[in-house]
């Protein structure tokens, strides 16, 4: 039987694959589109939803599977239902149709062109955010299977564990355990894979302090906190269980220049708190 480190590795592998593979694809189909018309814009609707839908159902059949079998090894006969259905499509983002997210990287095209900018400038800034987004959905395909999977598993906690190519944040958040019902913020590019906690291997609220202490990651915190003094004060944020938490854990690290905000389609992100999500038009995904 394969032990939870191996599980963890091999599922980060294939999490990595399934991340890089749509990445290449995104962008060959994008470089084969031309200009920003109607037509390109339905070809590449037909093109790209069938090659993002398919990772996104990668992800949740991965995340499934590594869950269910880690979980087996520490005696759990349940198992983690997760419906595609349910976390997919329009759920994936509070109910946006993928048809609609997927026209924004066209539209870039068309308002980075009104700008002025050459059509081959524009097509290249357009290509940039359909790769994001596309990338940030298999993100929140694996966010919403995990917390899908923790609850039908009946975990209680989880960590995040970052690789070796996690930014200082996810560095710092990893030393923390979370509660399984709050999701976990996510920002661009992010990597972290997930862990649930269970009784015998629960190390407690703070995971590694060793890690904490790091020059590295102490570094970063005090750099950010020094930058914080010259940006203007943040604005208030509704209360929300996994805004206030991700506060609460960012304070508790030093972090108080870095916040979490409630994105309207993306859920709890980390963000700094100078920036705000004002509509469609700024969505970084």
């Amino acid at each position: 039987m394969a032990t939870p480190d191996a599980l963890l590795r091999a599922y980060g592998r294939e999490y990595d694959q399934i991340r890089r593979q749509l990445g290449l694809t995104t962008i060959r189909l994008w470089r084969q589109l031309g200009g920003p018309t109607e037509q390109n814009m339905e070809r590449w609707l037909s093109a790209i939803l069938p090659v993002v839908g398919g990772a996104e159902r990668a992800t949740v059949t991965l995340v499934s599977l590594y869950l269910d079998a880690l979980s087996s090894e520490w005696g759990i006969t349940a198992s983690p239902r997760v419906d595609p259905d349910r976390v997919l499509g329009a759920g994936l983002r509070a109910g946006t149709p993928p048809v609609e997210v997927y026209q924004r990287p066209i539209i870039t095209v068309r308002s980075q062109l009104a700008d002025g900018r050459s059509l081959a400038e524009s097509i290249r800034i357009g290509g940039t955010r359909a790769v994001a987004t596309a990338d940030t959905d298999v993100m929140l395909a694996h966010r919403a299977t995990a917390g899908d999977a923790f609850e039908a598993l009946g975990f209680e906690y989880f960590r995040r564990v970052p690789t070796g190519k996690s930014c200082d944040l996810c560095l710092a958040a990893s030393t923390q355990r979370y509660r399984t019902g709050n999701l976990m913020p996510i920002h661009g590019h992010c990597d972290c894979r997930v862990v649930p906690i269970y009784e015998r291997n629960d190390p407690g609220q703070v995971i590694n302090r060793q890690l904490l202490e790091q020059r590295n990651v102490r570094e970063a915190i005090d750099d950010r906190s020094r930058r914080r003094a010259n940006r203007p004060p943040e604005t208030v944020e509704r209360p929300g269980s996994n805004i206030d938490a991700g506060r609460r854990l960012l304070e508790s690290l030093g972090l108080s220049d870095v916040t979490v905000r409630q994105h309207g389609e993306l859920g709890p992100m980390l963000v700094d708190p100078t920036h705000h999500f004002t509509g469609p038009d700024d969505l970084a995904g």
